[in-house]
């Protein structure tokens, strides 16, 4: 076999790792489950798991090293919605006479994996 005959198949095998290596590379990562557990959680989950997670662990970006209240806390329930896969869960909280709004985000997948923003 000639050198140019093998450097042309050398070539081409090389362009084919790197395209097959580029396909599984841009698969996405995600749960591809997610969306299918989303319509069989209610918010009513979600919501429990917040207020769970609140009340049972320290939240010091929120109330320092107080442990929160279920006093101190309000939840608007009637604006908790559904964003793809997650549910964003809004609530207010109490603390030394001011109030503070933050949101809630819960993974439909996870119930336990939720994340506070600061409105």
């Amino acid at each position: 076999m000639k050198a140019t005959a093998k450097l042309g198949l050398l070539c081409t095998l090389g362009m084919l790792l790197c395209g097959s290596g580029y396909e599984v590379a841009s698969q996405p990562t995600g749960n591809q489950q997610d969306p299918i557990i989303c319509l069989k959680v209610h918010s009513n989950d979600a919501l429990k798991s917040v207020k769970q997670d609140l009340i049972e662990s320290l939240h010091p970006e929120m109330s320092g090293k107080q442990l929160i209240t279920m006093n101190s806390l309000l939840f608007h329930g009637d604006e908790i919605k559904r964003e793809g896969t997650k549910f964003l869960i809004p609530f207010t909280l109490n603390d030394r006479g001011s109030q503070i709004h933050f949101q809630a985000i819960v993974k439909c997948s996870d119930l336990n994996n939720i994340e506070y923003d600061k409105l």
